[in-house]
């Protein structure tokens, strides 16, 4: 048999053990500051104006602190202890960043403590050791009552909680509410709050694991509730409940400063993220070529914040504790104001989704467009009828990075999208791109793949795109017309080059100056060729001064000559007045489709105008350009006439024996008539462009196969007169 006691040896080993566990524990003293340290501390304050130029705004994240004191096998003396002298940490347990600035010694023990995320509403998710700051939390809020209409699970014999075990009886037949029992929906079983909490050290089932013996659950709260040790949590409980809500704790002092605290910090961020909303409002940089505070060039963030300081008391106030080095969290590193600008985003779109989903039926528009890195990336804009105040709305909602931009790459993206906006593609009632092949498609594009699963989707192209595309290709039909706009490109360059000669353009240009041509929007192109229309004699006068400076550059005084020859030609002053009425007439009615409330039937009517003018220009206009050409030439004392061109001829086989004739070679006028004014106004790609207009004002895009988008335009007006 063992000896029944210890022998020396062991009883010394367990004696050092005793000691050394003791010295581990922290003494009472350590838990509060000494007062000649608070009074060091308050004189150290400085104002927020004498700001030390090496204080960085690299991030620092805030680490939570938690309860260190709660070790295995702590008893309950000690918890009790931790309820009565806690807070003198420097950051809330739960989470909220506060400092105090006397309590080193207790931050050097929390600063590495992880957070946690509980769900004070299932004790089953509690941790075995809660921290002072979850404990208080729990609490203060109570336990979470017992839903008596929740349908609990049955085991394997058939058996659940009953809504009777929520209640004690006694012998004069009175029922009491067992207001500490709570049940945990996730295990399907019931646990003691006040031992959860405060009977860490006891061996209760319903304050460790909880039961699930429904068979026997009656006798066990009966034998639990008279026990000694649930009547000491039970106790313990309500003194702790009453000195949290009434105030009257040992550490009433400190728990006013942590609410101080959580309600400083709650401000800064508050301000924090009016500066962000201003940053994104106005589109402005938020960092610049410094990430210190007080220092130059630090950006438009950092700089509001020290702005705030000099007239706002609670970033005044935060911006000394950063100053003086009371504290190394700030909140206004790179990674800060990433955070927020994602939170803030995250929250315009989810409101924006959400509105959506509440108006149900929506219109999607997409647009692809290669950034500076040279990557192409497919916005999402949404449109739909905002039920709150009965007004359509349109919303930008998102970029995605697509490496495939075929119909049917762009087509999974668009189903990706939807599916994380949880947006049915079903509701859609209209689809707008441009008039890309790989959108436009009538087999392969996203509108026909779009239209195969939604038949109600109808597809409407971009009415300006379908501007721009004609006079694009209009603009590049002849020789000619390329030389013209290389003219006036060449013309703008020529004087931009250098603030002389910009200065030289000035002096003889009084009202509009030489502007660049878009490489995009063709119609905006007017602008360039009214200036030249209108100010044709003071360019001429400021590029003879350009030839005829004496030291100037040779090759610029003959680019200025070759330009002055190109504007005193007829065919160039025909070609300016011709290209001033076609864009004038499409620039009107680009501007106008371009408004946010124009509607279905003034764009199509629009449209329709554009095409009636192109077509009676092409047949009256001719005449009219003449006459306003001839004008010109008369103010540049130039002669009205067409001048023959050198005739570029085609290289011929060996065995090729026809000779080739040139159509009205002997007559130029004749020649500019057919081979350069018909063929700028020619019908071309006009009626292809415009027919899904045609076809959605006659029918209204209600549910349009694609195969009825080949009708002539004799149907088309028949059908709508009828």
């Amino acid at each position: 048999m063992p000896p029944k006691k210890l022998s020396g040896y062991e009883n010394r080993k367990r004696r050092l053990q005793q000691e050394e566990a003791a010295r581990k524990h922290p003494k009472l003293s350590s838990f509060f500051s000494p007062k000649s340290n608070s009074g060091d501390n308050a004189g150290s304050t400085s104002s927020a104006t004498s700001i030390s130029p090496d204080l960085s705004s690299n991030d620092c994240e805030v680490k939570p602190t938690e309860d260190t004191l709660l070790s295995e096998g702590k008893n309950n003396c000690m918890h009790e202890l931790k309820h009565q002298d806690h807070n003198c940490n420097a950051v809330d347990d739960l989470g909220n960043n506060v400092t105090a600035g006397n309590t080193e010694n207790v931050e050097s023990k929390f600063e590495n403590s992880p957070k946690r995320n509980i769900n004070y509403n299932d004790p089953a998710h509690w941790p075995d050791e809660l921290s002072m700051a979850e404990s208080d939390h729990i609490i203060m809020n109570g336990p979470h009552p017992i839903n008596k209409q929740y349908n609990f699970p049955k085991d394997a014999n058939k058996r659940s909680f009953s809504v009777t075990m929520m209640y004690r009886k006694i012998n004069n037949g009175a029922n009491f509410l067992r207001r500490w029992l709570i049940n945990s929906e996730s295990t399907n079983k019931m646990y003691c709050f006040c031992c959860k909490i405060f009977g860490f050290s006891n061996k209760s089932l319903l304050g460790k694991s909880g039961i699930n013996d429904w068979k026997h659950a009656h006798e066990y709260l009966q034998s639990h509730e008279n026990a000694v040790h649930h009547l000491e949590c039970l106790k313990e409980w309500c003194e702790t409940s009453l000195r949290l809500q009434t105030n009257k704790s040992i550490d009433k002092g400190m728990q006013s400063r942590v609410g101080k605290e959580r309600e400083h910090w709650c401000k800064v961020l508050e301000r924090l993220m009016s500066i962000t909303l201003y940053l994104a409002e106005h589109n402005l940089a938020f960092r610049g070529t410094s990430d210190t505070l007080f220092t130059p060039h630090n950006g438009n963030f950092l700089g509001l914040v020290e702005l705030l300081g000099k007239y706002d008391l609670p970033m005044s106030e935060h911006l000394r504790r950063v100053v003086s080095k009371e504290t190394h969290i700030h909140c206004c590193g790179k990674n800060v104001q990433n955070e927020i600008i994602n939170l803030l985003g995250n929250a315009v779109q989810e409101n924006i989704l959400n509105r959506a989903k509440e108006a149900k039926y929506f219109s999607l528009i997409l647009d692809c467009t290669p950034d500076i890195s040279h990557v192409e990336q497919l916005s999402f804009t949404i449109r739909f009828l905002d039920v709150e105040d009965i007004s359509i709305k349109e919303h930008f909602v998102n970029y995605k990075p697509v490496i495939d931009t075929t119909g049917k790459g762009l087509y999974e993206s668009i189903l990706d999208f939807l599916r994380a906006s949880e947006l049915d593609l079903h509701n859609s009632r209209r689809q707008g791109y441009d008039n890309g092949s790989n959108m436009k498609g009538k087999n392969k594009g996203v509108q026909a793949r779009i239209m195969k699963e939604n038949p109600q989707a109808f597809y409407m192209p971009c009415g300006c795109h379908s501007l721009n595309l004609v006079v694009g290709d209009r603009a590049t039909s002849c020789r000619e017309s390329t030389s013209f706009f290389g003219t006036v490109q060449r013309k703008y360059i020529l004087f931009s080059a250098s603030p002389c000669r910009w200065h030289a353009l000035k002096k003889h240009v009084k009202c509009l100056t030489a502007k660049p041509l878009c490489e995009t929007r063709w119609e905006c192109r007017l602008e360039c060729v009214k200036a030249i229309k209108y100010e044709i004699i003071g360019i001429r006068e400021a590029l003879y001064e350009l030839s005829e400076m004496p030291a100037s550059d040779p090759a610029m005084r003959h680019e200025a000559e070759t330009l002055v020859t190109q504007i005193e030609d007829y065919s160039f002053l025909v070609m300016l007045n011709v290209w001033y009425d076609v864009l004038g007439k499409v620039n009107v009615v680009s501007k106008t489709m371009q408004n946010t409330s124009v509607e279905m039937s003034t764009a199509v009517s629009l449209m329709n105008n554009v095409t009636d003018y192109l077509i009676d220009y092409r047949a009256n206009g001719y005449e009219k350009a003449l006459e306003s050409a001839k004008e010109l030439a008369t103010e540049l004392d130039v002669e009205p006439i067409f001048r023959s061109k050198r005739i570029s001829w085609k290289r011929k086989l060996f065995e090729y024996e026809y000779i080739d004739e040139v159509p009205n070679a002997d007559d130029p006028e004749k020649r500019f008539h057919n081979h350069v004014f018909n063929v700028i106004l020619d019908q071309g790609r006009l009626k292809e462009q415009f027919e899904f207009v045609s076809l959605l004002s006659v029918t209204g895009g209600n549910k349009t196969p694609f195969s009825n988008f080949k009708r002539s335009k004799s149907q088309l007006s028949a059908k709508a007169e009828t």
